[in-house]
């Protein structure tokens, strides 16, 4: 009688969990890269964690997003009485907006597809300045100085993702998946500039100022390997 009772129960476990192996409507997950067997944030467009919320029981609204920021700077005495200094900075704003479909379901895997919209911005700046510190070795006053500030063109672009994935779904919660993809990126035109700005003998002199255009760019870039997911559903 317990074989019997114990049998039933656990018949009854695992229909459920067959049951009810697919999240429904109102379900959000993030969305993980795996790489060689490594946890990584590398699952959106954006190079962060993909947040999804299942709109309908086969349709899911994605979503990623990424700001960047890095400056450096170093500085040093050439020993002939000159300071040498050298900085950057640059920065990005990465969003990623997409629909994803169920095209079909069996077993525990789950096929979809949709497409992602990603625009971005880049900025960039560099500065190098050669300040006199001691004229006697340098020569001129101390002070002078040339001072050469580059500014990369501000790039806007727009990229469209289509894709196509697999899932499996191993409980109702966590999936391990595959997406194929390739992108289709448009940049538009910009426009830097680099100002060359110096003090000789102590006197400002007038400040040259060379553009730097880049114009529109349109690339596609197929995916040849396809990106490793996981996916925790709550």
């Amino acid at each position: 009688m317990r074989k019997f009772i114990l049998s039933v129960l656990l018949s009854l476990f695992f229909s459920s969990v067959v049951l009810a192996q697919f999240p429904g409507a109102g379900a959000k997950d993030f969305t993980f890269g795996i790489t060689n067997f490594a946890v990584n944030t590398n699952a959106g467009h954006t190079g962060t964690v993909l947040y999804k919320y299942q709109k309908t029981d086969s349709f899911a609204f994605r979503m990623s997003a990424a700001v960047n920021y890095n400056t450096s700077g170093t500085s040093s005495n050439n020993g002939l009485g000159k300071l040498l200094t050298n900085s950057s900075l640059s920065y990005s704003i990465l969003a990623g907006f997409g629909i994803e479909k169920v095209i079909s379901r069996f077993n525990r895997f789950s096929v979809d597809a949709g497409t992602d919209l990603a625009p971005s911005f880049r900025y960039a700046q560099s500065k190098t300045k050669t300040e006199t510190m001691d004229s006697t070795l340098a020569g001129g006053k101390n002070g002078d100085f040339m001072q050469t500030i580059t500014v990369s063109p501000q790039v806007f672009s727009i990229g469209l993702y289509p894709f196509i994935g697999l899932n499996y779904f191993i409980t109702k919660n966590f999936a391990i998946g595959a997406e194929f993809s390739m992108g289709i990126v448009y940049s538009f035109p910009a426009i830097g500039y680099r100002i060359l700005t110096q003090s000789i003998l102590g006197v400002g002199q007038p400040a040259f100022v060379t553009p730097n255009t880049s114009l529109y760019s349109l690339s596609i870039s197929p995916t040849n390997t396809a990106l490793i997911t996981g996916s925790i559903y709550f």
